[in-house]
């Protein structure tokens, strides 16, 4: 179920189809939907990105470094700089 019927179930779909495109090297697709659920509240944040191992793949990529998927730049909600995190 896409996330703008059901935004719960639906980023957790969204989630899984992301790191399995991660896992089989379609990482233009991963890292565009990546930015994707990082504009939306939901069950990725900047830490699971940093430590799960479903990321691992993508972390050389420099895409996936680019300021546009780095989440703090997407889940600052207006928070001062000195509180958002950066990896």
């Amino acid at each position: 179920m896409p996330v703008s019927r059901d935004a719960l179930s639906g980023s957790f779909v969204a989630i899984d189809r992301t790191r399995v495109e991660a896992r089989v090297g379609e990482s233009d697709a991963a890292v565009a939907h990546i930015e994707e659920l990082l504009a939306i509240p939901g069950a990725i944040s900047p830490a699971l990105l940093r430590i799960d191992p479903n990321w691992a793949p993508l972390r050389g990529d420099a895409r996936f470094r680019k300021p546009g998927c780095k989440p703090d730049t997407a889940r600052s909600f207006g928070a001062p700089k000195s509180y958002r995190m950066n990896f």
